[in-house]
């Protein structure tokens, strides 16, 4: 067999099957302890494109309502949470979102508050 012949092979399908294990106990966690406030501010900041000023711009990646499923929220609640960013300098145009200041929102995503 192909392991047989080549084990580090099989070392390499274990490690990333652990990492794959990781990045979804990792996704569960922030989907049960997270607000969904702090969980949409992560996922803006993943998806975050830095611009000169410390601000950044996120185009989301697909339909709010995949978002909204990705996070675990309704898309009425997807909406009313990212509008209750705007204190945290977070403005939406569409599928278009402005964020004022980077590092604040990753003191929020950080501290949890």
């Amino acid at each position: 067999t192909r392991l047989a012949a080549n084990p580090r092979f099989g070392l390499s399908l274990v490690t990333a099957n652990f990492r794959l294990m990781k990045q979804l106990v990792d996704q569960l966690e922030r989907c049960k302890s997270w607000t969904p406030a702090r969980r949409l501010a992560d996922f803006l900041l993943r998806f975050a494109e830095s611009d000169a000023t410390g601000g950044a711009v996120v185009r989301l990646p697909f339909e709010r309502a995949l978002v909204a499923a990705r996070l675990g929220v309704s898309a009425p609640t997807f909406s009313r949470v990212l509008a209750g960013l705007s204190d945290l300098g977070v403005t939406a145009d569409r599928s278009i979102i402005h964020i004022e200041d980077v590092a604040k929102l990753e003191n929020f995503v950080s501290d949890g508050r």
